[in-house]
């Protein structure tokens, strides 16, 4: 008689350290010290456990156990607040997970970007009007940047249920509608996450991108071969879901800054049956630093010597690229300005 497959168990950790909960590199469970507690069942810490990131050889999911996930879910960088609040691992076993997270039907709105472009202001916007907005879980970052043979092996069911747990978890804490700003990495990931969560709708963030050149720089330390890649693929995967049929709203950061109110309306906030927006309170919001506390704030950021000539290499490798087509195609007019 043939044996049923031996069931993985759940394990748990007390955290001892983690990095510094500034850093903006890729989350990972190296992140953590931790010493092993107990094994637990698949729903322990429901209500208090964050996903964190996918643990590539053990083939488990990896949550942070916080005592207020509100707080590490409102913040800015919500892998930075869980690296911060940590006080537990729990570790599921990835075959368990979609079991664990139950949600029917989760409808987010995923937020892609180029990064330093008002993506993050626009969180900060969506709460300070009492809409949930998570700001750049992880996990699915791992998954969009994670190269391709490691893919293959990992498999396209595993990438689709880690995208859909994810998901039904968010939703599970946060609203069925949320937010979920992505990191800029995740503009590759596009189709497989729409295929993953088919209610979900797409807003992209873009920026004029000489000024987006130069803020990128100063925050990271870019390379103009690195911007011009993050660009050029950004318009790629827009073309790639016009396309596909896929509608996307377009914000452009300018529109943000000036008038939150008119962009907001446009990404149908208002029609939520939550209460109108309350115009003074997005004008509040414009007046603090989104990113505050995370490393990359408006204190931290510095111009560089180094700027100038990265921006116009930035500009060359541009100019050789030569998007004019694909800017005009997708109605990326804005870029050019």
């Amino acid at each position: 008689m043939t044996q049923p497959p031996l069931q993985r168990s759940s394990r748990l950790y007390k955290v001892t350290g983690s990095q510094g909960h500034r850093s903006t590199v890729l989350s990972s469970s190296q992140d953590f010290s931790a010493a092993f507690e107990s094994e637990v069942g698949p729903d322990h810490g429901m209500s208090n456990a964050i996903v964190y990131c996918y643990n590539l050889p053990s083939e488990r999911i990896v949550y942070t156990l916080v005592p207020d996930p509100r707080l590490v879910l409102d913040a800015p960088f919500v892998y930075q607040a869980q690296r911060r609040f940590a006080t537990q691992l729990l570790t599921v076993p990835v075959e368990l997970f979609e079991r664990r997270e139950q949600f029917e039907n989760p409808a987010p709105v995923f937020v892609f970007s180029i990064g330093r472009c008002g993506s993050t202001l626009l969180s900060s916007l969506l709460r300070s009007a009492g809409r949930r907005s998570v700001s750049e879980p992880d996990v699915l970052t791992q998954l969009a940047v994670m190269p391709e043979p490691v893919r293959r092996h990992v498999g396209a069911g595993v990438v689709q249920a880690i995208i859909r747990g994810t998901v039904a978890s968010l939703a599970r804490q946060c609203d069925r509608n949320a937010f979920l700003k992505l990191r800029s990495a995740c503009n590759a990931l596009w189709a497989d996450l729409l295929t993953a969560v088919p209610d979900a709708r797409a807003v992209f963030v873009l920026r004029e991108r000489r000024s987006w050149a130069r803020s990128s720089h100063r925050a990271f330390g870019s390379s103009p071969q690195g911007l011009a890649a993050t660009l050029h693929g950004a318009i790629q995967a827009l073309d790639q879901m016009r396309r596909a049929g896929v509608r996307r709203e377009l914000v452009w950061y300018d529109e943000l800054a000036s008038d939150p109110l008119s962009v907001l309306r446009r990404l149908g906030v208002e029609a939520d049956g939550r209460g109108a927006l309350d115009a003074a309170a997005l004008r509040r919001t414009l007046d603090q630093d989104s990113q505050a506390d995370t490393g990359i704030s408006r204190d931290d950021v510095r111009a560089r010597d180094s700027e100038e000539r990265c921006l116009s290499a930035f500009e060359a490798l541009w100019d050789r690229a030569d998007s004019r087509d694909l800017v005009s195609a997708n109605d990326l007019g804005k870029l050019m300005l």
